[in-house]
Parts: structure tokens; C-alpha cells; sequence
């Protein structure tokens, strides 16, 4: 019997230098995902600027929801 307690095992974590751990998967995938969002987010905004640089709608119901919901979604990307 050695000085440590029996629930603490000695582990090697070789294995985590080696090959990435799902932590770390999750965590690019999520990135990519979020980076897709804003990208897709960016290009409808600049598609639906006219000429002089201002969005255009067809309503304002449309432009009130639109705006709306690409705010939250920036801020959910974001954070």
C-alpha cells in the first residue's frame, strides 16, 4: 500500500498530446458553425444594399424582423 488514497489513480495522458478529444472537436465544429453564421449573416446584408449604400425591404414588418433576428443571432455567435 503506498501513501495515496485508493479513488486517485495514476493515469497517462500521452494519448491526448497525440490525437485531439471530443472537447476539442465539439469546440472547432462549433467554431466553424459560427463563423458560417456571421458569413451568411454579412452577405445577405450586403446583397440587400441599393446603391447608395442603405438596406432596402419590402416591408416594415420584414425590415423590423429581419434586423431583429440578425442581431440575436450575431449576439448568440458572438458569445
Amino acid at each position: 500500500m503506498g501513501l495515496t488514497p485508493h479513488f486517485i489513480k495514476s493515469y497517462s495522458y500521452e494519448h491526448i498530446t497525440h490525437y485531439p478529444d471530443h472537447l476539442t472537436i465539439y469546440a472547432i465544429i462549433l467554431l466553424l458553425i459560427g463563423l458560417l453564421l456571421r458569413y451568411l449573416i454579412g452577405r445577405r446584408r450586403f446583397n440587400r444594399r441599393n446603391i447608395a449604400g442603405l438596406q432596402h425591404f419590402r416591408s416594415y414588418s420584414q425590415a423590423l424582423f429581419i434586423t431583429t433576428f440578425e442581431k440575436l443571432l450575431n449576439l448568440s455567435v458572438r458569445y
